[in-house]
């Protein structure tokens, strides 16, 4: 007997439980399309972050190399949402998890390397016809152009072969070139200042006074009278330079002159102070004009004859006719050697003002500068140095005050003039 075979129902499996995934990191399905060739199935791809402009994930083999990016909402035929959905069976659950959708596109590497050949070959090529074209074609101007850069053009392979004899021609050629340090100190030396000593520990050597004033000079100064001399006005008309009662000559004779001098120093201080008046009447006789020798000797006839030499010979240049000049360089040369000598005095810091009010045509800026290339510092007293001099604490009188080690202003580098 035949028995009828009937389908057996199964047991249904419940309710069907359905979860969502957020893409959050980095694991998860991604959807891609090729456009043109696919991948093989075993390349490995891999997803860099996601950014404001989508997610970009890319592979490579050893001949393409692929690129694709994530089509964003904004994105151009982006108008659906990819789902993936994974079921379970035995937990009878359904696991939907959005998957985004990238676009990838192929490069051949073989390729990448002739393409950039190629442009190069192609700019060369370009250069070319375009010399060609301006020589045959091109304005005057325009060949003389071509000319010149054709001149100028630099063969490297033949250079490679004389790179070594260039250099050894340098370094014998420039064997002979002062160093930094030389050519700094040949700079200091040749400064329109007194004769000096870099090497100075103490401020009377810096400018050795036996350089200021020599010997012969030094000897030749006779301050007899000055020192019976009765009174104040009266040691003012045996200067050599009438003094007017203000500015830098007067206030040094009354400083002076407060207790007679009776130490040699002292004496030797009023020695450099009649020099210094010396020198303004040597430059009041000299002038802005050319004069002669004996013109200067006349006019200076109450001074002694050897140290009105010395002045016009230190100073002065020879000019047209026998006659001599003081020219620009001789006088600064003349501003720093009498300030100079007005530190020996002043204990190497000197009122600038008052300077400025005995040296003819000087401004205070001027002096300023003058001072600065002597190596001194211009500014304000300290509140030490105010009690000394017995100045009040809000006094702002500027002083200049020699420094050492003596340090002179750096040249300034004047700026390249606009074409």
């Amino acid at each position: 007997a035949s028995h009828s075979r009937k389908r057996k129902r199964s047991v249904s499996p419940g309710p069907l439980t359905v979860k969502t995934h957020e893409l959050e990191t980095s694991h998860g399905p991604r959807l891609a399309t090729f456009p043109a060739i696919d991948a093989p199935e075993r390349t490995p791809f891999t997803a860099y972050g996601s950014t404001l402009h989508g997610e970009l994930i890319a592979a490579e083999t050893d001949r393409i190399e692929y690129e694709g990016k994530e089509l964003t909402a904004s994105a151009q035929y982006a108008a659906a949402t990819y789902l993936v959905a994974v079921f379970d069976k035995s937990k009878n659950t359904l696991t939907v998890r959005r998957a985004p959708l990238h676009v990838l596109e192929r490069r051949v590497k073989r390729l990448k390397t002739l393409a950039l050949a190629a442009v190069s070959g192609d700019l060369t090529g370009f250069q070319q016809q375009r010399t060609e074209l301006g020589t045959v074609f091109g304005t005057k101007k325009a060949q003389a152009a071509i000319r010149a850069a054709a001149r100028n053009k630099v063969d490297v392979n033949a250079m490679s072969t004389v790179t070594d004899h260039l250099q050894a021609r340098i370094e014998s050629q420039t064997h002979a070139l002062p160093t930094k340090d030389e050519a700094q100190q040949t700079t200091d030396e040749g400064r329109m200042v007194p004769p000096h000593r870099l090497d100075a520990t103490r401020s009377e050597d810096a400018y050795p006074l036996s350089t200021l004033i020599p010997e012969n000079e030094f000897s030749a100064i006779s301050i007899v009278d000055l020192l019976h001399a009765g009174s104040h006005d009266e040691r003012r008309m045996l200067l050599p330079i009438h003094v007017p009662p203000r500015g830098w000559l007067h206030s040094t004779l009354t400083r002076l002159f407060a207790s007679p001098p009776s130490t040699h120093k002292e004496k030797d201080t009023v020695r450099i102070l009649w020099y210094v008046a010396a020198m303004l009447a040597w430059r009041r006789a000299a002038g802005r004009r050319e004069a002669s020798r004996a013109d200067i000797a006349q006019t200076l006839a109450h001074l002694p004859a050897s140290i009105v030499d010395a002045m016009t010979a230190r100073f002065m240049e020879s000019a047209r006719e026998g006659k001599l000049a003081l020219t620009a360089d001789g006088e600064t040369r003349w501003h720093t050697w009498l300030l100079a000598l007005m530190l020996h005095v002043d204990g190497f810091q000197t009122d600038v003002g008052q300077v400025a009010s005995t040296v003819p045509n000087a401004t205070v800026p001027k002096v300023n500068t003058w001072f600065r290339a002597l190596g001194c510092k211009v500014g304000s007293l300290t509140g030490a140095e105010r009690q000394k001099r017995g100045l009040s604490d809000d006094d702002q009188t500027k002083f200049a005050t020699l420094k050492l080690p003596l340090e002179f202003p750096k040249a300034k580098s004047k700026p390249s003039a606009r074409r």
